[in-house]
């Protein structure tokens, strides 16, 4: 009896010891799929990705539950067509994006951006960018890489040509002046949200530190369009105040000024954001939850007002000359927010 009890105390040692082993390799092995997805090192992914398919088992639910949401995204991020674009191959590309159905024509041979052709009384869409700058880990600005900068570019390309699309044809044969700022704008704010929702993380963190230098008014916010920066700023800057601890990532400054609260907090964003400063995927997904509804409550209504509606009953203003009321709104919230959440005086 006691070379028994001693016989099956080894065996249950041995189980947790083997049980043990099998969930610090699962911890690593999810350590190495987070790291590889937040920092753009998509070969080493998908073979992490690969392995982690064949030992979803050995996971913890939080972290299976974040390995899929990985799959998930990298499947939003890097479609299937992103590998015949890089090897410089025409490409079909049916891609739904922000829910919505796209279809549109990649050509390597383009000079860049997006065109619009009428034909058999549709519409034609074809992209254009070079495919040996696709994931390129050469060096780009401000401390990302070439491929997260174009990463970006090849989104908002996307997003406007999924305008191009379904917009009616009367839209762009528009005249007035006036009228064509007003769809420019529209259109790079639908750009910027496409390419915040589907762009890669590090692509994620360059289009947010390019959009919050719009709040630099005497620089880069000089464009006619730097508002269809700001305002997707404003919203992000909304969704961090709501509960800064959802965001651990992007600290909040030590103190907020009352005059130009709003300014102040996305200049002190601008320079936070970085491409080294990286974030967890529960951030990375909090955050595309956000954008996804964001986006789907500000659609055609925008081209049509100039306007766009922010949480908290708050609006946003393209044209900054009409913004100044609203303005002074978002001032006083943020400010108020701010103070609640860091307890500030």
């Amino acid at each position: 009896m006691k070379l028994r009890i001693v016989f099956v105390a080894s065996v249950c040692l041995w189980a947790a010891a083997a049980t043990g082993a099998r969930a610090a390799d699962a911890t690593a092995l999810y350590d190495r799929i987070a790291d590889a997805y937040m920092t753009g090192r998509f070969e080493d992914l998908d073979t992490a990705l690969a392995e982690a398919a064949k030992r979803m088992v050995d996971f913890t639910p939080e972290q299976r539950t974040d390995v899929l949401y990985v799959r998930a995204a990298l499947a939003e991020c890097r479609p299937t067509w992103w590998a015949a674009c890089k090897q410089g191959k025409r490409v079909r590309i049916r891609q739904p994006i922000l829910g919505r159905r796209f279809e549109a024509f990649y050509d390597p041979q383009g000079e860049g951006g997006v065109r619009m052709n009428t034909v058999l009384g549709g519409k034609r869409i074809t992209v254009s960018w070079k495919p040996e700058e696709m994931d390129s880990t050469d060096k780009g600005m401000y401390g990302y890489l070439l491929g997260d900068q174009r990463c970006v570019n090849i989104w908002s390309n996307l997003g406007l040509g999924q305008l191009y699309a379904v917009l009616p044809m009367s839209v762009f044969r528009t005249r007035s002046e006036r009228d064509k700022l007003r769809l420019n704008r529209y259109m790079s704010f639908r750009g910027n949200l496409v390419t915040l929702y589907h762009t890669t993380p590090p692509g994620r963190r360059y289009a947010l530190h390019i959009y919050f230098a719009s709040f630099f008014y005497d620089n880069w916010g000089k464009s006619p369009a730097a508002g269809a920066r700001r305002a997707p700023c404003s919203f992000v800057m909304m969704e961090i105040l709501k509960d800064p601890s959802l965001y651990p990532s992007l600290k909040l400054p030590r103190s907020l000024p009352a005059e130009n609260a709003e300014e102040a907090l996305g200049k002190h964003f601008k320079h936070s954001i970085k491409r080294t400063a990286v974030w967890t995927i529960a951030e990375d997904r909090r955050f595309r939850e956000a954008i996804k509804p964001f986006a789907a409550a500000n659609d055609r209504n925008v081209l049509k007002t100039g306007k766009v509606p922010l949480p908290n009953d708050l609006v946003f203003v393209f044209d900054v000359d009409a913004d100044a009321a609203d303005r002074a709104k978002r001032d006083a919230w943020f400010k108020q927010q701010f103070d609640k959440v860091t307890g500030g005086e």
